[in-house]
């Protein structure tokens, strides 16, 4: 039997979803906008699959920098000096047994969210 081809979807979430189409450079996150977990939908993924898809790679999603202030959650503060802009870079990763927050409808649930 041939073996089945990959194809992989890179995914960023905070992209997927977002409603809003400013752009504005250090803008706040409802400025901006950001997309969420949800918005990962079942209709979504089977659009990915009719489209040829074997496979989807989510970047960005693990809890990184950012001027957000989610202390009240008991995430501390960034040193400002290591963020880009507000929203930060997906890529300056805090914390690699964390998901970003940014990316959650309830920030207390948001390893469910993300399981989900």
């Amino acid at each position: 039997m041939k073996p089945r081809k990959i194809f992989i979807y890179q995914l960023l979430p905070r992209l997927l979803g977002n409603t809003q189409a400013n752009n504005i450079q250090n803008g706040t996150l409802e400025e901006n906008g950001c997309g969420k977990f949800n918005d990962i939908t079942g209709k979504f993924l089977n659009q990915l699959k009719k489209g040829g898809y074997s496979h989807v790679w989510l970047i960005g999603v693990l809890a990184h920098a950012s001027t957000t202030d989610y202390t009240q959650y008991g995430i501390p503060r960034e040193y400002p000096e290591i963020i880009k802009g507000n929203a930060g870079s997906p890529y300056a990763v805090r914390d690699v047994y964390d998901v970003d927050p940014d990316l959650a409808m309830n920030v207390n649930g948001r390893m469910r969210e993300f399981e989900a």
